[in-house]
């Protein structure tokens, strides 16, 4: 087996610690879907919860509460992803 011992019993902290922040990211992103990352980082700061920008992005992206955009594509319609 090749896997260390002291990484057999390591539980991730940071899943707990990043609750709070999750779940108010999820609210304001279904209160305002057009706001990206560093906006909804804006108003977490109004509420208290101090996230820096390099922390913020990952979390929106792996929580699902990705902002919509609409984006032209190559035969020059759009789609909003």
């Amino acid at each position: 087996m090749d896997v260390s011992r002291s990484g057999l019993y390591y539980a991730l902290r940071m899943p707990v610690k990043d609750a709070p922040v999750i779940q108010a990211m999820q609210r304001l992103s279904g209160q305002y879907p057009r706001f990206g990352s560093r906006r909804i980082r804006v108003f977490l700061g109004r509420e208290g919860l101090q996230v820096g920008q390099e922390r913020c992005s990952p979390l929106m992206a792996g929580s699902g509460a990705a902002s919509a955009w609409e984006t032209e594509t190559s035969s020059g319609g759009w789609f909003t992803t």
